[in-house]
Order: C-alpha cells, then structure tokens, then sequence
C-alpha cells in the first residue's frame, strides 16, 4: 500500500468501466473529483492551526511506518552504507541536513515532499528553515517487524540546535571522502 500519493495522481491511475472497457478518466474530470484540501502537507497544516495559537512555532514533522516503495529503500540504502545494516533505532540514529546527498534524496522522496509542499504554502508564516532529518527503524513496534521512521527538524533561520547530530562524510587518512561505495553521491539516484 502506497499512502504518500495525493487523490490527483492516484486519480490519473483509475480506470473506470465504460461501455465494457476499463478506461483513463479524463483529465478535465480529475479536478471535480478531488477534495480542494487534497495534499498531506494540507491536512498537517490545517490540524497545527487548529490547535495553536503560534502556528510559526511549528518545528518537527514525524512520520512513522514508511512503508512507500521510493522511500523504504532509500532509507535501507543510507542504513546499509552508514551503519552497516537496516536495523538502526532510536539509539543509533541518523541526521541529515540538506548539505548531504543522503539529506537532499531524504527531502526529494515522496516522503519528503510532504515537508517540502508545508514549507513552500506556508512561507509567509514559517518563515525560513534549514530542515534537517532523522532517520531510524525501530524494528518489532508494528506489525511489519520493522517500524522506517523520519523526524524533520525545521529549524528557524535565527534558531540552532536539534535532537541529532548532522552526520559527515566518512574521511580518509589524508582528509578526502572516501572512495567506497558507502560514501558515494549516488544515495537514492542522486
């Protein structure tokens, strides 16, 4: 099951039954289709004003059980080349600020996008941010027997500090990036 996807595009997968025939619904009938309130970063929105009186306070943005298909194995990737295996939790989590090639594929994955979409409709409250994201999977708390996890830091411009520290680059003896596969830029096709 894939929840990330907004009802547009999952719209211009339907087939409908006409005249026998399974067939696209056409384009002009998607809009008429779709609640106007139609992404999650919507909804997210709409529920922190409702119960705040500082909607510019909002900082974190959890998302627990990713189980989409572009997001679970990136995640597994960046586990894999930096610790070695996908079993990561709380404990020996992972930060990315969007400085890394794992932070910038983490910020493009449907996931990701979610924050992006929160980020860019509502600018003019939240000001500027320099989103930083933990990852983990804290395996046997669902019924998946594993648990993918990311929690988005947006820090305010003017505010540091967040809950994680923002992993490096593995170094070489001279000081270089290291030339294995674990450290390549090519984290989640970038």
């Amino acid at each position: 099951m894939d929840l990330t996807w907004s009802p547009r595009y999952k719209l211009t997968l339907r087939r409908e039954l006409v005249d026998g025939v399974r067939q696209p619904i056409p384009p002009e009938e998607i809009p008429k289709r779709i609640p106007r309130m139609n992404q999650l970063s919507d909804l997210v929105w709409h529920t922190w004003t409702g119960t705040t009186k500082e909607p510019g306070a909002f900082r974190y943005y959890a998302i627990q059980g990713i189980i989409n298909k572009p997001t679970k194995p990136l995640m597994k990737e960046i586990f894999q080349a930096r610790r070695g295996t996908t079993d990561v939790p709380w404990s020996k989590r992972l930060t990315f600020d969007l400085n890394s090639d794992e932070g910038k594929a983490l910020f493009a994955c449907p996931n990701g996008i979610a924050v992006n979409w929160l980020l860019i409709h509502h600018a003019t409250v939240l000001g500027k941010r320099e989103p930083r994201v933990t990852i983990f999977n804290e395996k046997g708390t669902n019924n998946l027997g594993e648990n993918f996890c990311m929690v988005w830091d947006l820090i305010p411009e003017k505010q540091k500090g967040s809950f994680g520290k923002v992993e490096k680059e593995p170094k070489t003896k001279r000081g270089g990036p290291e030339s294995t596969p674990s450290s390549s830029s090519s984290v989640g096709g970038l």
